[in-house]
């Protein structure tokens, strides 16, 4: 099983593909990790994949991601706390959104 370190990168290098298919291949990868061991900045990786890639789903993607971190912090893991840069991430992913215009500006406010 990789290590965090390890499928951190590999996210990235899926970002750099900007596509629907990377992404939920970076999605699966981060998934095949336990909870316990994923940080924000993991986690931030991944929503940035989703963010660059053409999926048409990449809004919810990202707003999954950063209610899942959310969550994480309320439950008292201070270094889940969603910074600017993660809101950056998601409002990233609305002003690329190509398809449901609506929940990408309904996200974005």
């Amino acid at each position: 099983r990789p290590d965090k370190a390890t499928v951190s990168l590999m996210i990235s290098i899926y970002a750099n593909q900007e596509s629907a298919l990377m992404a939920q291949r970076a999605q699966d990868l981060c998934d095949s990790i336990p909870d316990v061991e994923k940080d924000r900045l993991l986690v931030e990786t991944l929503m940035n994949c989703w963010a660059k890639s053409d999926a048409s789903n990449k809004v919810q993607k990202t707003q999954e991601l950063l209610m899942f971190m959310e969550e994480r912090f309320k439950q008292g893991e201070q270094d889940m706390r969603p910074t600017a840069t993660t809101y950056n991430i998601v409002l990233n992913s609305c002003s690329l959104a190509t398809s449901d215009k609506k929940l990408a500006l309904e996200s974005a406010f």
